[in-house]
């Protein structure tokens, strides 16, 4: 692990490029790296944000060939999609809520994508993000089950070597960026998009949001 000196880490400690996810993650959320933490946000809130605005459009882009098919016919017209309800919104219809919350990435976006896909990969997982476009949609729009995912595969992914309050703080942190990204594209206040976001973040926390600050190095 690595040892604070004068308030600075020492980099000689933090795992060499190549090693196991798992124990950069680790490294991450032990307390020598509480500096670093923000750091860490950051890259899951960019990486996260940018992985679900392309599997959303992606998943969006599939439906066509999802149509039942008839021998000898082919398929047939795809059923009109129901909307989906959107707080602060009302109802949306779902090419609409795609276009919002998963604008298309641009050249930039998408390499920096395939930079932070493995770090976004590691923490949602290959089927850790729904395949199917509603319920991906959902997701998007129930920052409680965001967390609470979030928190489960960061705590996985550290391998246990950190405290779950800090773990579910950094995906607190992580999920309510997020919420600000998603409010401000279907321009709605957070609160009204997220009604209780606070309340429910509280709660998974087990009463210890006031740490926050103190967790994520702030």
């Amino acid at each position: 692990m690595a040892d604070r000196v004068d308030g600075f880490i020492d980099l000689d400690a933090v795992p060499e490029e190549g090693a196991p996810l798992s124990d950069v993650v680790a490294f991450l959320l032990s307390p020598e790296a509480r500096d670093l933490r923000p750091l860490l946000v950051d890259e899951l809130v960019e990486g996260l944000d940018l992985l679900a605005r392309d599997r959303l459009r992606r998943a969006y882009g599939a439906l066509p060939s999802l149509a039942p098919r008839l021998p000898f016919i082919g398929s047939l017209p795809m059923p009109p999609m129901p909307p989906i309800p959107v707080p602060g919104k009302g109802f949306m219809a779902v090419a609409d809520l795609v276009d919002a919350l998963g604008p298309p990435l641009d050249a930039r976006e998408g390499v920096y994508l395939q930079s932070a896909a493995a770090l976004a990969d590691a923490v949602a997982g290959e089927g850790g993000l729904p395949a199917d476009v509603f319920s991906l949609a959902r997701l998007l729009l129930n920052p409680t089950d965001q967390a609470r995912e979030l928190g489960a595969a960061l705590g996985t992914a550290s391998g246990d070597a950190a405290s779950r309050a800090v773990v579910q703080e950094i995906a607190d942190a992580v999920v309510d960026r997020l919420a600000q990204r998603q409010a401000g594209r279907l321009g709605v206040p957070v609160d009204s998009l997220f009604p209780g976001l606070g309340l429910a973040r509280s709660v998974l926390l087990g009463g210890g949001g006031e740490r926050g600050g103190e967790l994520l190095g702030a």
